[in-house]
């Protein structure tokens, strides 16, 4: 009899590892991986850049901003963390982490120093700083552990990401500002 529950126990403990392991994996296994926006303009006739990384439960968002066209002079980074919570066949469920800006120029360090852009001075030029939950402009940054889902449809090599469905290609060997 009591090897009975034993075995019970271990096969009760067993499936809900196996059930813990697959609802994690779920989705996220073919989502894993680095994705690329080409440059693009924005309506304040900037461009930029953007970078989408998965992996392992965690996205790193990077938008680069550039003075050209071309994308060939870039002047500040905005990088977005989340942590995902739960996938399903068709949505993203996230709990936001952090926001940072990354002055890339002097230049650009001094503006923002000068205008105490999300309420800060003492920025550096290529040091990341902190705006989780920060005003910056008219943009309210989102709060850490703020609620954030995203549509999301992936074709092997194609990632089409948010409710606009912007398309983010597979990255292979793309260049990447790091910092």
């Amino acid at each position: 009899m009591k090897t009975i529950k034993t075995n019970k126990l271990f096969l009760f403990i067993a499936n809900i590892i196996i059930f813990f392991f697959s609802v994690q994996s779920l989705g996220l296994q073919n989502l894993d991986g680095a994705y690329y926006q080409t440059c693009n303009a924005s309506n304040e006739g900037d461009y930029y850049e953007q970078y989408l990384n998965i992996d392992k439960g965690h996205i790193h968002w990077k938008f680069i901003a550039y003075e050209d066209a071309e994308c060939k002079s870039p002047y500040l980074i905005f990088l977005r963390e989340y942590v995902i919570e739960s996938v399903n066949e068709t949505i993203v469920n996230t709990a936001f982490k952090k926001a940072s800006y990354v002055s890339i120029t002097d230049e650009v360090t001094r503006s923002l120093n000068i205008i105490r852009y999300c309420g800060l001075n003492g920025w550096k030029t290529n040091v990341a700083r902190d705006v989780t939950g920060l005003k910056c402009d008219e943009y309210q940054q989102r709060q850490l552990g703020e609620k954030e889902s995203f549509k999301y449809l992936f074709d092997n090599q194609n990632l089409y990401w948010g409710d606009d469905s912007t398309i983010y290609s597979k990255q292979e060997s793309r260049k990447n500002i790091s910092i």
